[in-house]
């Protein structure tokens, strides 16, 4: 069915400018007023043909307050735009996905039913992304995504913060001047490539402090996991230490809350969609285990028609959270199977942005997951690969149930039966590799995302199928660059992830450190101190 943008009928957001305790993270009123009348007037002066002032005004931007890693953004070097050439940004980010992933996935597509090995990223890929951030370490989610949402770097752990100071973030920077703002992923909302752009912590973890952070920000729309850090702590599944009931406030402050597939179709600006507890389920179990969630691509399509109405403009940001999960489960299966539902997010959006002419799509991972590689040996059997019908962390869940339910000496019959059920070739699992397998048949669930029954099954199910991994954890390689529309001949190459960050925020012609007023109504950078 061909999808109406603009037919929508979302009224201004009521969220705005408003905020808790009165207090501001954005511009205020007579600052959004200052802007549009400034609009205005910057469209008088260059209909005039006062092209000097034009040059001088855009010359004076390299005097705002930035971080210190923050060079002079490159709209300030180069030769002026034409107003309003990139009305919105879609950035995409498939968190953890490296080359290899695409790789592995082409091989696959045919033998799940796909007509060839075309994707939708091979249209858009432009160049490499360099990863890092300031520790010493690979970088974590938190450090990448800063390095997107603010343009500069920080340490791991640090979510939109760098010694101990805010970073503000080119979503409060579009919020600011009246634009609309969303967030999608299949993690939880509150997880740190989300958090980046919508929070400020020192420490990912704090996810119920970033919840709260969220509903505070006007954001329009936001759709993921992550309910169990919105709900009071009496409540079942709650994570939260306190009785804050985090989904009444947004209801309190007009949010429209979903919570299944169903919903979604219904759903409004302002919009609110928890759809798990945790993390959304991986794509191949989403149906299969019944679990009335959308796919990224539904929710993507459902976010493009609803801001499409913006009168401004606007800014969303896409995440496949779970292709980085099945890289920390050396998960091969899930992997292709996340990466194809990525690709058909692209694909939503692309077509949203050849209807609108006025959008910039972006597209990088923040890194790569589980280092994984073709090497010398035998080609991965794509075959044995798109026979399983189960994710790593499904599959442990049945496993550890079945293991459990019978005595030790039927344990590994038991083991076998729930393999081959997966489609697993269990015939090549030696016994010694089963009995490893119900030693830790015991560590399941979501803990355990990085390790347990997961990553072993996943470990013994790569080597069944061929398939290479160097880590269970993060590696520095560099990442593809997906880049259409707007100004895309911009952004190429090779370049470093805060770079990118800059780009983004060029692209908007937004300042996020303009109108800020963290402690008292200032602008300056020190006033932006966490406490």
């Amino acid at each position: 069915m061909e999808i109406e943008y603009g037919g929508v009928e979302a009224p201004r957001s009521p969220l705005g400018i408003e905020r808790a305790n009165g207090r501001s993270l954005l511009l205020p009123e007579k600052g959004r007023a200052r802007w549009k009348v400034s609009r205005r007037l910057l469209v008088q002066i260059f209909a005039a043909g006062i092209f000097v002032v034009l040059v001088v005004s855009l010359i004076s931007c390299a005097s705002r307050a930035q971080p210190v890693q923050r060079s002079i953004p490159s709209v300030c070097r180069d030769s002026p735009r034409k107003p309003h050439q990139i009305r919105n940004v879609v950035f995409m980010i498939p968190d953890g996905m490296g080359p290899y992933y695409v790789k592995l996935t082409k091989g696959a597509m045919k033998l799940l039913g796909h007509d060839d090995d075309s994707m939708t990223l091979d249209r858009i890929i432009h160049g490499s992304v360099r990863t890092g951030s300031l520790s010493p370490e690979v970088t974590d989610s938190a450090a990448a995504a800063t390095a997107y949402a603010t343009g500069a770097r920080t340490f791991n752990q640090n979510v939109s913060v760098i010694n101990g100071k805010l970073m503000p973030t080119v979503l409060e920077g579009a919020e600011g001047v009246g634009m609309w703002t969303g967030l999608v992923t299949t993690a939880r909302i509150t997880h740190a490539t989300p958090a980046a752009f919508s929070a400020h912590v020192s420490d990912r973890n704090k996810e119920n402090d970033i919840a709260e952070q969220q509903l505070e920000q006007g954001i329009e729309l936001l759709m993921g996991g992550g309910r169990q850090h919105f709900l009071p702590k009496g409540e079942s599944g709650s994570k939260r230490e306190d009785d804050r009931d985090m989904e009444a406030y947004a209801r309190e402050k007009g949010y429209n809350l979903i919570h299944t597939e169903e919903e979604l179709h219904s759903a409004m600006i302002p919009a609110l969609g928890l759809f798990s507890p945790s993390h959304m389920a991986f794509e191949m179990d989403r149906e299969r285990l019944r679990t009335e969630q959308p796919s990224l691509a539904q929710m993507t399509r459902r976010a493009l028609q609803l801001l499409a109405a913006a009168p401004d403009g606007f800014f969303l940001m896409v995440e496949g959270g779970r292709i980085d999960h099945a890289g920390h489960m050396n998960d091969p299966v899930a992997a292709v199977h996340e990466v194809l539902a990525y690709d058909e997010a692209v694909a939503e959006v692309l077509k949203f942005a050849a209807w609108d002419n006025s959008t910039l799509v972006i597209s990088a991972a923040d890194h790569e997951t589980g280092g994984l590689f073709q090497g010398e040996n035998e080609f991965p059997d794509y075959a044995a690969l798109a026979g399983i019908s189960s994710s790593m962390e499904a599959l442990a869940d049945e496993f550890h149930r079945a293991v459990r339910a019978v005595g030790k000496p039927d344990e590994e019959a038991a083991a076998r039966k729930v393999l081959r059920m997966a489609g697993v070739p269990d015939a090549n699992l030696t016994s010694e590799e089963v009995s490893s397998l119900i030693e830790v048949a015991d560590e399941v669930g979501i803990e355990y995302l990085e390790g347990g029954l997961p990553l072993k099954l996943g470990e013994a199910i790569s080597r069944v199928l061929h398939v290479n991994w160097t880590t269970s954890h993060h590696t520095d390689v560099d990442v593809s660059l997906g880049v259409f529309g707007g100004e895309s001949l911009r952004i190429k190459n090779n370049i470093d992830n805060s770079e990118l960050g800059d780009a983004v925020i060029e692209a908007l012609r937004v300042d996020p450190w303009k109108g800020h007023s963290f402690t008292h109504g200032s602008s300056s950078e020190d006033d932006c101190n966490l406490a």
